[in-house]
């Protein structure tokens, strides 16, 4: 495996450096955690918003007038 060029490496540590600086491991670890469990709530939102819309548009494809819902539904039974 070929490693990684200097400056990408250093680039990377600064910016970890900077994120966890002044900060021990244990808090960096729980950091990391609550970041981790933060992604998996926005993607369970998103895609609940996602279901939400669809459900949305469904309904409002489907949705009638309340008249015109019960003349069609005598008309069936009618005939």
């Amino acid at each position: 495996m070929r490693a990684l060029p200097t400056s990408v490496r250093a680039g990377a540590s600064a910016c970890r450096h900077h994120k966890y600086s002044g900060m021990t491991v244990s808090e960096a670890k729980q950091l990391k955690a609550l970041e981790d469990e933060n992604a998996k709530l926005k993607k369970l939102l998103a895609e609940q918003m996602l279901d939400m819309a669809a459900m949305k548009e469904l309904l409002s494809k489907c949705m009638v007038r309340p008249a015109v819902a019960r003349f069609s539904c005598v008309a069936v039974w009618v005939a």
